[in-house]
């Protein structure tokens, strides 16, 4: 496996655990806290090893990848409130994490998508 491969793994994994976790907190609040915990610490690791894979890449392609690094700060964050029971307060946290994620992952898509579509429209030439 290449370590953008892991990456995309650990991505993955951790916020498959935050929608787990937020689901399972109706029924068990605290392993739900747990699996959240574990879930942004494994997309905060992702974003960690994300970056130092790709060094030469672009300002804004750093600013995303902050972006990732701090929505799963967030999600950690947010796990250990639910874990101390507060509840509007976990909630807002995770709120305000799923919009950094999915506008750093939608948007860094958004751009590999033109620059593979500009790398191959400058092979053609």
């Amino acid at each position: 496996m290449t370590k953008f491969q892991n990456t995309y793994t650990l991505l993955a994994t951790g916020l498959i655990l935050e929608v787990v976790g937020a689901l399972l907190h109706l029924r068990m609040p605290t392993p739900a806290a747990w699996i959240m915990i574990v879930g942004g610490a494994l997309i905060a690791i992702s974003y960690l090893m994300s970056g130092s894979a790709t060094r030469s890449s672009s300002v804004r392609t750093k600013r995303l990848d902050r972006m990732g690094f701090l929505s799963g700060l967030g999600y950690l964050i947010a796990g250990g409130f639910c874990l101390d029971g507060q509840v509007g307060v976990w909630i807002l946290l995770f709120t305000i994490a799923t919009v950094l994620g999915v506008y750093s992952i939608f948007v860094k898509d958004r751009m590999q998508k033109k620059h593979d579509e500009a790398t191959r429209n400058h092979t053609d030439l």
